[in-house]
């Protein structure tokens, strides 16, 4: 497949039909090395010119090219692929700071033995009647896939309204959640097969060009999320490079996420010999085929180095997931920024924030969520634009376009409402082209700062804007533990010379509970553990590692010393 042509009308979809000979506009030709078809239709009816912007770019009879072609590039209003200077993006000569909405899709086959009938949804959460019961339904959005991009497109376009440049598109990754296969989260094969490949090819990879001329339309980038499945080596493979080809020409396509927040999603306990092993693979499959696409990982922040370390990621740059949880209504914001202190301090690789939010939740108040009212959430966008700069992030992230209903069900909460529209049934509003959208904007547009931030030298920190670090009770008692028991210790290299910011986490192993804290700049450290006492539990584990330093985990019992309270000498060697 070599190109990938759109058609924008309906009276183009007429004249396929009827194998009219007039010009046509560009929409979904698949095009080989001398054949056309339209995706959904018989090739041998499309017939005629075809043009992109006026200009025509060829001739098909019955679905033959005829003439020549290879004039014909795939290339949209994006005259340069995203690039990364140092720690600042560039298009071209003018630099480009990413400001990311977090869009979610749902892509769907009509016809599962057939790759010509891909199509896809918004997410089905989005929508107000997703639901099991009377008058709702599990596939909220239809499946007529001019009505549902119709909508994908009114979204891209309220997105760029609220002040964003940029997507990062969730919804291709695959998995291997059903019998251990290697499927889209709907059920699509994608793997190393002749079928999973003819989807990938023939289904998948339009569907994605499709998608992201939505983007162009809008002048929305994309980081599209191919989040990996580390056990299934050959197929996690042959998906990211088979995909990478067939957008190696997209610059609409600013970078590929490779994994999303493995912390909570990958399949096993790992050193980090084996995760910097798994993620040099997927970043070499991208590169080989696509070499002008960045590549990110999608890590949360301290808690990953044990496994997943930011530094030896084998990527272009970081995504950092950081949310002010344990916040309600603002409060607690000083283990929010503790998280970004560490970052600005321990990270040297351009990072940039994948994704960070507010829930304005009402009906419950679930623990550990960070939430608060409609007010509070734009506060917190303006404060956290800023926090971020500060600690030295190249770009910005905020999840997600528009609540969503999560769970049908169980308790409370069923819904999230991170989004920065809601699913209130029978409300729409109105975006900058007119469309009429599903939900309400719970900010006018002209209230979201997104735009002018990003647009207002976004990497200059001013000079009252510097990361500051927290006291010493928020920053060494991170998880906010009472200091009735306490363990203290000290981490140094294999040259006795102490190792600042290590990140010591307690294992409860009857709880299961880990709760941590960082070593100063001596290399000490000072646990708190609540009303426990660690001493009295030798089963419990101490995990210890620091960024580039191997990761140690010993039982309690193999480190007590005669000292009350205290631990044996905690020495980490280099990765």
């Amino acid at each position: 497949m070599k190109n990938l042509l759109k058609i924008t009308s309906l009276l183009t979809l007429l004249l396929i039909v009827c194998c009219d000979q007039k010009k046509h506009s560009i929409d979904d030709i698949v095009c080989t090395n001398d054949s056309v078809w339209y995706l959904k239709y018989d090739s041998t009816l499309v017939n005629g010119h075809v043009y992109k912007n006026e200009e025509k770019v060829g001739l098909i009879i019955n679905g033959k090219i005829k003439g020549n072609w290879n004039n014909y590039k795939e290339e949209g209003r994006f005259e340069n692929y995203i690039a990364l200077k140092g720690k600042e993006f560039h298009q071209g000569a003018s630099t480009f700071y990413p400001m990311v909405m977090n869009y979610s899709v749902d892509v769907f086959s009509s016809n599962k033995d057939s790759s010509n009938n891909f199509y896809a949804t918004p997410r089905k959460g989005y929508h107000p009647n997703y639901g099991n019961k009377s008058g709702e339904s599990t596939t909220p959005w239809g499946s007529d896939s001019t009505k549902t991009h119709a909508i994908i497109n009114s979204h891209f376009t309220s997105i760029k309204d609220m002040g964003f440049n940029a997507i990062r598109l969730t919804g291709f990754t695959a998995t291997d959640a059903f019998d251990k296969g290697f499927d889209t989260w709907t059920q699509i094969d994608v793997s190393n097969t002749n079928e999973g490949n003819d989807n990938i090819k023939n289904g998948l990879i339009p569907l994605l060009k499709t998608i992201l001329r939505y983007a162009e339309e809008n002048q929305l980038r994309v980081i599209l999320l191919l989040s990996a499945v580390e056990t299934q080596e050959e197929n996690q493979l042959n998906f990211l490079s088979t995909i990478a080809k067939g957008l190696s020409k997209n610059k609409t396509l600013m970078a590929y996420d490779l994994y999303n927040e493995p912390i909570y999603f990958d399949r096993g306990e790992y050193s980090k010999k084996e995760t910097t092993t798994f993620v040099e693979d997927y970043n070499k499959a991208i590169k080989d085929s696509s070499p002008n696409h960045l590549t990110t990982i999608g890590l949360t922040h301290y808690k990953i180095v044990s496994e997943w370390d930011p530094e030896l990621m084998d990527v272009d740059f970081l995504s950092f997931h950081t949310y002010p949880y344990w916040s309600k209504n603002l409060s607690l914001l000083e283990r929010f920024e503790s998280k970004l202190y560490w970052i600005s301090k321990n990270i040297t690789k351009p990072w940039i924030v994948g994704e960070t939010g507010l829930n304005t939740l009402e009906e419950c108040d679930p623990l550990n969520l960070a939430s608060g009212t409609v007010e509070d959430q734009l506060t917190f966008i303006n404060y956290s634009l800023n926090k971020f700069r500060a600690a030295g992030a190249s770009g910005y992230s905020w999840w997600s376009f528009q609540d969503t209903r999560e769970q049908l069900e169980g308790e409370c909460p069923q819904e999230s409402c991170y989004g920065l529209v809601n699913r209130a049934k029978d409300t729409y509003y109105l975006n900058s082209n007119k469309d009429e959208v599903l939900g309400t904007l719970k900010h006018e547009t002209n209230s979201l700062p997104f735009k002018e931030f990003s647009t207002t030298s976004p990497y200059k920190i001013p000079f009252w804007g510097k990361i500051k670090k927290p006291k010493d009770e928020h920053y060494y008692n991170i998880d906010y533990l009472p200091s009735h028991k306490k363990a203290f210790g000290k981490v140094v290299g294999q040259d006795g010379s102490p190792i600042e910011d290590a990140i010591i986490t307690l294992v409860n192993t009857q709880s299961k509970s880990q709760y941590s804290t960082f070593s100063k700049p001596d290399g000490t450290f000072c646990l708190n553990t609540g009303w426990t006492n660690i001493f009295t539990h030798p089963d419990f584990i101490l995990k210890v590692t620091a960024v580039t330093m191997e990761t140690i985990e010993t039982q309690i019992g193999k480190l007590k010393t005669d000292k009350k309270g205290t631990l044996k000498v905690i020495t980490l060697s280099a990765f």
